[in-house]
């Protein structure tokens, strides 16, 4: 089931917890814990290489990748090396 609970297990982004034990997003996002910004559900913005969707601000439906450690570009598609001597 999945319920939230404001003691034990909260929403994310700012979602609150209502008395039907549903999360309540604020606007920008979706999920039924709030954990997805609008602009990542969708695969045109979906982020490569274990980027992850971010939102930009929760007014918004803007969004960016957080890209992880070697990878780079707007959709983290980009493989950079850095090397260090």
């Amino acid at each position: 089931v999945l319920e939230c609970d404001a003691n034990k297990f909260a929403c994310f982004n700012n979602g609150t917890c209502n008395n039907q034990k549903k999360c309540v997003c604020k606007s920008g996002y979706v999920g039924n814990f709030c954990e997805y910004a609008i602009g990542c559900r969708t695969s045109i913005r979906s982020c490569l290489n274990r980027g992850e969707c971010v939102a930009i601000n929760e007014n918004s439906d803007q969004v960016r990748c957080n890209c992880s450690d070697g990878y780079l570009g707007d959709r983290c598609e980009s493989q950079y090396w850095c090397n260090i001597e």
